[in-house]
């Protein structure tokens, strides 16, 4: 199998070099062809995974955190290419329901594994998702999180991140419509799961699948300071979606509008503001498990 390992050295605080250093004795022992491209800035995964794909690897791998594995899938969505992972970020919340091992030597022999699974892939505007996309709260918060120096993990940047946006975010009207059904509600977080995690463990839709075709839509309606309060702590065990403002459905489609500009964000990534038209391709992506 020829394989592409694309590596993030700056994941997790550095610990993608390090990672990959420990790794490379392992990489180069195998029956692979392994080529290593090293990323230096923004934007590096998608171009190297593509590049790659165009070139005949059998499968891409991305070694780093939530940031890269979201590059290199929109690099390789709509080719042959199947796609492995070795997590070394802060979050690397798609490892956590792919059961990918967080042990670097064991998710290597994974992401060359022979073993692999069909994952549905989330698309906004022309961009790609795994994980999770985000209207309003979450996205404010993905803005603030990711200008924040990650020394501590991927949870404390995030909770610093909440801390920030609570002393300026408020509610906003919006409409939703979900695979043809409309409806009106003053929001102060919309959440989209193909997976179930985001932001370094917060279980934000316990009941998604990355391969059933649908995305959990978790709608928090208009939640006061306190409410909002009482609410993150309890995501990290999937418990919000008990409160009366927080509601769950499902659906393949959604376009959401607003006369507010509400921030978007996919897999932690602020990509664009509102209208948004957010839908799942089911079984897009090829992913060593």
């Amino acid at each position: 199998m020829n394989v592409a390992v694309i590596v993030n050295p700056a994941a997790g605080r550095g610990r993608g070099r390090k990672t990959w250093e420990q790794l490379r004795p392992m990489a180069a022992a195998s029956e692979h062809t392994i080529e290593v491209f090293d990323t230096r800035q923004a934007g590096d995964a998608i171009r190297l995974a593509a590049e790659a794909a165009a070139a005949g690897a059998d499968r891409v791998i991305a070694l780093g955190g939530d940031g890269t594995l979201y590059e290199a899938v929109n690099g390789l969505v709509g080719t042959r290419a199947s796609f492995g992972v070795v997590p070394a970020g802060t979050g690397n919340d798609f490892c956590k329901p792919m059961r990918i091992p967080t042990d670097p030597e064991a998710a290597l022999a994974v992401a060359l594994g022979a073993h692999t699974i069909k994952v549905d892939v989330g698309r906004a505007w022309d961009r790609y998702f795994l994980n999770s996309a985000g209207i309003g709260f979450d996205a404010e918060v993905c803005r603030e999180t990711n200008a924040i120096p990650k020394y501590f993990g991927g949870t404390i940047p995030y909770l610093v991140g909440v801390a920030k946006v609570l002393a300026r975010f408020r509610p906003r009207p919006v409409t939703v419509d979900i695979d043809g059904h409309i409806t009106q509600a003053t929001i102060t977080l919309l959440a989209v799961g193909n997976g179930q995690y985001y932001g370094g463990g917060m279980r934000i839709a316990p009941h998604a699948s990355l391969t059933d075709g649908l995305f959990d839509i978790i709608t928090a309606g208009n939640l006061s300071l306190p409410e909002l309060l009482a609410a993150v702590p309890r995501i990290y065990s999937g418990n919000h979606l008990r409160l009366p403002k927080v509601q769950e459905t499902r659906g393949q489609r959604l376009t959401v509008t607003s006369d507010y500009p509400l921030a978007v964000h996919l897999d932690g990534e602020v990509a664009g503001t509102l209208p948004v038209t957010i839908e799942i391709l089911p079984g897009a992506l090829e992913v060593a498990a």
